[in-house]
């Protein structure tokens, strides 16, 4: 499959990623409230601390090495049972810090049952080798997998979360609904991989510890400013600001979503190309994909501090009101990580994981150090501060550092059309936020607008990306 047809099922499954929450999301905020969230993300949080370190960077690793060796279907199968096998041990041992974790943390007592359903995270995720089917780009499975377990996962939430008494339900839901459907990979697993035709002398899966220890070396640098927020919330203010934290970043990174879909399928890719020495299409590949992700995530982020109250009070309800100012300071963040994620995926398809480290200790020690200094006061806000800048800092990081390997560059007349244009819509939008609407009714006139303005602005500057839409829209018309 192509690109454009990797990212087409890459956005679907986003899409529905979205749309999901949407639904489900507002019912469980009114149910559970902002300390029942707030308990099932503070346990998240720790599951996924010892998620990464039983992965120990695989699953980003993986995926690379399986794009490199997948036209040898031989090798391929080598690489991806000697890799499967690694996470296995790795996973086992990780079940081993979740047996001393619920003996010994006064928190996760409280509610120990619903702390070890979360864990089940673990075994999902190995089982799944989600990964496996990245590296061979099979993005159209991915996809109708995702939406089948998703209608599933909703209807389950539906009839079995009532009040709040069933935070434990949640907890299955919040598991089977993003990993559960691992299951199917398992069992798919055996029309890729021939495991009778691979000889146990022949693999040797500790070869594959040293590559995957230098990413999870940036995974545990990152995930200190992607996740120590919520760890440090729920140990310094408790639950209820976890739960207004919650609220408002789950809605930021469900819109960052639709960038993020992008650079998913970028990596085999990318991979492909470093491989093959094809410097001048992997430089107009990656030009052309920063180029839609300013174009898409900037808008979002005008249109996010705009819209705050209106979707903290539909999705989450009344009793979210401190989620509105937390939102509005991580809105920003959309752009600043969706062009991270695009320069990380080059640097990783070139094998040049270890300057990523660098960058991640940028923004790892900018967020601590603001977390510490503003959480005890600010709370959530102090929170968003943190990871706002944090993220800001390691995109100006990434773009000194990417200079290095290519010529492509942020500072275009492209990104200079979309800030322009942003500026006129977040113009635009102030002003229909002054004719006091219902809440219901913003939600649908405010995008319209929005998108209106900006795709206006850009048209009459003849910007090349817009006009490259159009032209496709067009031709797709002519064919039907």
């Amino acid at each position: 499959m192509s690109v454009k047809q990797n990212y087409f099922y890459s956005l679907l499954n986003t899409i529905s990623g979205l749309l999901f929450p949407i639904i489900t999301f507002p019912y469980v905020a009114r149910i559970l409230m902002a300390d029942g969230i707030g308990q099932v993300n503070f346990y998240l949080s720790i599951i996924n601390y010892i998620s990464m370190f039983a992965g120990l960077g695989i699953p980003t690793y993986a995926i690379r090495e399986i794009a490199r060796v997948k036209t040898d279907v031989k090798v391929m199968n080598q690489v991806a049972v000697e890799i499967l096998l690694l996470h296995t041990f790795l996973t086992l041992l990780g079940y081993i810090v979740v047996g001393v974790v619920a003996l010994t943390v006064a928190q996760v007592q409280v509610n120990l049952p619903l702390f070890l359903i979360l864990s089940t995270n673990l075994f999902f995720i190995t089982i799944g080798c989600e990964w496996f089917y990245q590296g061979i780009e099979d993005f159209k499975y991915i996809t109708i997998r995702g939406l089948i377990v998703k209608m599933l996962s909703v209807a389950l939430l539906f009839v079995l979360v009532k009040d709040r008494s069933d935070l434990f339900y949640y907890g299955i839901y919040s598991v089977v609904g993003v990993v559960g459907g691992n299951i199917f990979n398992a069992f798919r697993l055996r029309k890729y991989i021939k495991f009778r035709l691979l000889g146990l002398k022949e693999l040797r899966p500790m070869r594959h510890l040293i590559p995957a220890l230098r990413i999870f070396l940036l995974n545990i640098v990152a995930s200190i400013y992607l996740q120590l927020d919520t760890l440090m919330l729920g140990f310094l203010k408790g639950n209820e600001a976890v739960g207004y934290y919650t609220g408002a970043i789950k809605l930021t990174k469900m819109l960052m979503g639709v960038t993020s879909s992008l650079c998913v399928v970028l990596l085999p890719r990318l991979s492909n190309l470093a491989v093959g020495n094809e410097r001048e299409e992997f430089d107009r590949l990656l030009k052309k994909a920063l180029d839609y992700v300013i174009a898409i995530a900037a808008p979002m982020s005008m249109g996010l501090v705009i819209m705050a109250p209106t979707l903290v009070y539909l999705f989450c309800g009344e009793g979210y009101v401190p989620s509105i100012s937390t939102m509005q300071i991580t809105a920003p963040i959309i752009l600043f990580i969706s062009i991270s994620y695009v320069l990380v995926q080059s640097i990783f398809s070139l094998g040049k994981e270890n300057i990523t480290i660098i960058t991640g200790i940028v923004g790892a020690l900018t967020n601590v150090a603001i977390n510490f200094m503003l959480i005890p006061h600010w709370a959530q806000d102090g929170a968003a501060i943190g990871t706002l800048l944090a993220e800001f800092s390691v995109m100006i990081v990434y773009l000194f550092i990417i200079r290095r390997f290519s010529i492509i560059s942020i500072f275009t007349r492209h990104t200079a059309l979309c800030l322009f244009a942003v500026a006129i819509m977040g113009t635009c939008l102030w002003g229909v936020s002054l004719w006091k609407f219902s809440h219901t009714l913003n939600l649908f006139v405010m995008p319209l607008v929005g998108g209106a303005v900006y795709a206006t602005v850009l048209g009459f500057a003849k910007e090349p990306l817009l006009l490259d839409v159009c032209r496709m829209v067009k031709q797709r018309i002519r064919i039907k």
